[in-house]
């Protein structure tokens, strides 16, 4: 067991004391109609994304598991795109912490899990005990990670707090260079050392692991250390099939004594019956007789302290980029239907599931049933996106739609550098580009080159280039906004960008926007 003394529930210095600066591009600016213009816009934005999946390692996860590593591949797809060459890194805890009702082989505690499923099959295969017993090691494992990856393991890097390279225990691919080893992709990475096998507590903390593991990604003295960076997007995103149990302390054994889940819902929710019989249910601080008490003495912690600690997060990344674009995401993958929110969830208590659970289950598949997820829904409320959902269903045939909602909306954040103006001849060839890096003397860029089929390829003498994209070539957001330019910048794969960095243009402006750009009319 790796239990070890927990901080302060305030977000401690050592988390938020990441270096770098992450700028944003300006969209739609306004620019007079002279000769010659400055367009002040940030060409060539760092795209950072920091993602951490908390899952349920219990003995009912098996096939959720499976359905989660075998449906990650668009989402990397996506950020590996050439316009899109996002910068990511990829981490993986269970729900398993130290303060539980149940004692495992070894709680993760918020530590990260970056080795092969191959590697730990005894953990596929549930404990003693445990109704319906379940060997997961194929259908969780096996059929997902080849044999030849039993042994994977992460190679060093280095990150913006040390500078010595090291196994660090993440998936990352920074600059277009992965940590793992040849022809190893991160998508086959993540299908082996993403599954948690079966073996885990049955009494879940999906919040308080998420509260640990960030809290050790800012501890110096943690493997998990360096893994938020000030400039990067954070998302986490939690999968299982059970109620939130996230306890103040050591979870009070009376009220999981019969071996179910009813005491976890029951310990941490408060429903009100409605006319029709069915509830209104909502997060509350409750004691173990069931009575409303502070929060201090409340069974569960309450649902604002995880809010609070990511909202401080996000203010620190927004306060040292200068940019609001730089933001904290949550995805709620558990029990509620599928088709959620348009299909709500039904809160009842008249049924043998309810019986053993405290409530009717949110959703019902072939993998089975799961509790609806309220405190975790309460956490997504907190972090809702502008358009769409970031809560799906567990029951899902295919976590795919749900991977490819959040990676929507992930990718909404990079948005490209559109801009207003139509340039003389409506395609800028005159357009002079410098380059602004802190602390170091101000240096041209170079157009990039145009391949035979007009794609844009780096000069063979450069590390970086800018593509006029108009008409056609535009990015869809640029279009579906009239933007008549839009600039983008290559660069090349390995070679490092320093934060805080910002490409400026120059050039001549169209007289005549109606003939040179009737693509933005």
């Amino acid at each position: 067991m790796r239990s070890r003394p927990f901080p302060p529930l305030s977000v401690p210095a050592a988390l938020l004391a990441l270096v770098a600066c992450n700028p944003h591009p300006l969209k739609d600016v306004e620019l007079s109609r002279t000769a010659e213009t400055v367009l002040d816009v940030d060409i060539a934005p760092l795209r950072n994304v920091d993602i951490l999946f908390v899952i349920d390692n219990s003995g009912s996860m098996a096939a959720e598991q499976a359905n989660l590593a075998a449906n990650l591949a668009p989402m990397i797809e996506e950020l590996e795109r050439e316009d899109i060459a996002a910068d990511y890194r990829i981490a993986v805890t269970t729900t398993d912490v130290a303060d539980s009702a149940c004692s495992t082989t070894g709680p993760e505690d918020g530590n990260f899990v970056a080795s092969s499923c191959r590697s730990r099959l005894e953990q596929f295969v549930t404990l003693p005990g445990y109704s319906p017993a379940e060997d997961a090691r194929e259908s969780a494992c096996t059929s997902l990670c080849p044999e030849s990856l039993a042994d994977l393991r992460v190679l060093p890097t280095t990150t913006s707090v040390d500078a010595d390279a090291q196994p660090r225990p993440w998936i990352e691919n920074i600059l277009g260079s992965t940590n793992l080893p040849e022809d190893v992709s991160t998508e086959q990475a993540f299908a082996c050392m993403g599954p948690q096998g079966v073996d885990g507590c049955g009494v879940e903390a999906p919040l308080r692991a998420m509260q640990r593991a960030l809290t050790r990604a800012g501890a110096s003295s943690e493997d998990e250390y360096g893994f938020l960076r000030d400039d990067a997007i954070l998302l986490v995103v939690f999968v299982t099939d059970e109620a939130d149990c996230s306890s103040s302390g050591a979870f009070p054994t009376e009220l999981v004594s019969d071996g179910t889940s009813v005491g976890c819902w029951n310990a941490g929710v408060r429903c009100t019956e409605q006319d029709d019989g069915t509830l209104d249910c909502a997060s509350a601080n409750l004691d173990a007789s069931g009575n409303e008490v502070s929060a201090d003495e409340a069974v569960l912690r309450p649902v604002e302290e995880y809010v609070d600690l990511l909202e401080a997060i996000r203010d620190h990344k927004r306060a040292v980029t200068g940019s609001d674009e730089v933001d904290v995401m949550v995805s709620v993958v558990a029990g509620v239907p599928t088709g959620f929110p348009d299909a709500p969830v039904v809160y009842d208590r008249r049924t043998p599931f309810a019986e053993l659970y405290g409530i009717d289950a949110g959703c019902q598949s072939a993998f089975g049933d799961a509790v609806p997820p309220v405190r975790l829904l309460e956490l997504a409320e907190a972090f809702a996106p502008p358009t769409g959902t970031n809560v799906s269903s567990v029951c899902a045939e295919s976590f795919q739609p749900a991977i490819t909602e959040v990676t929507d909306q992930l990718l909404a954040r990079f948005e490209p550098t559109c801009v207003d103006t139509c340039l003389a001849g409506g395609r800028g060839e005159d357009c002079v580009f410098r380059e602004r890096v802190p602390g170091e003397e101000e240096r041209a860029v170079a157009q990039c080159d145009l391949a035979s089929d007009g794609s844009p390829v780096l000069p063979e003498d450069a590390n970086s280039c800018i593509f006029i994209a108009v008409d056609r070539d535009r990015h869809p957001t640029c279009q579906a906004s009239g933007a008549a330019t839009e600039f983008r910048a290559l660069h090349r794969p390995g070679v490092a960008r320093v934060p805080g960095s910002k490409i400026s243009a120059t050039c001549s402006v169209s007289d005549d926007e109606a003939f040179e750009c009737p693509w933005a009319q």
